[in-house]
């Protein structure tokens, strides 16, 4: 077993520092082909923009008034415009996501280095 003022005296000389910086290296590239592989299937913003999501299917009466039946696969959904959504439910949603939105400058590298 090597003391720790041994390993540490390795740890800083020149092939020690080498071996560091190549271990950083190699973490790196490592880091970058497992982000490359991973957003390589990930849809183009075109494609979100024009995505078909399945909702469920409404009957109505004759005077299109009263919903008479709703079918679904299993979910009961209906797509709104986020236009037709009040303000307050926006903020609410960006309030309980990050309560930090508005003053931060879009990166919060205290969470980052946390979830790190």
């Amino acid at each position: 077993m090597r003391s720790p003022k041994r390993l540490a005296r390795i740890l800083f000389s020149r092939k020690g520092l080498w071996w560091v910086f190549l271990a950083v290296l190699a973490g790196t590239v490592a880091a970058a082909i497992f982000l490359f592989a991973l957003s390589r299937n990930l849809p183009s913003v075109e494609q979100l923009d024009t995505r078909q999501i399945s909702q469920s299917t409404k009957i109505y009466d004759r005077d299109g008034t009263t919903l008479l039946y709703e079918i679904s696969g299993g979910q009961k959904r209906t797509v709104i415009p986020l236009e037709t959504m009040p303000q307050t439910l926006k903020d609410a949603v960006i309030t309980v996501e990050d309560e930090k939105f508005y003053t931060e400058s879009g990166v919060d590298w205290k969470a980052i280095v946390r979830a790190f």
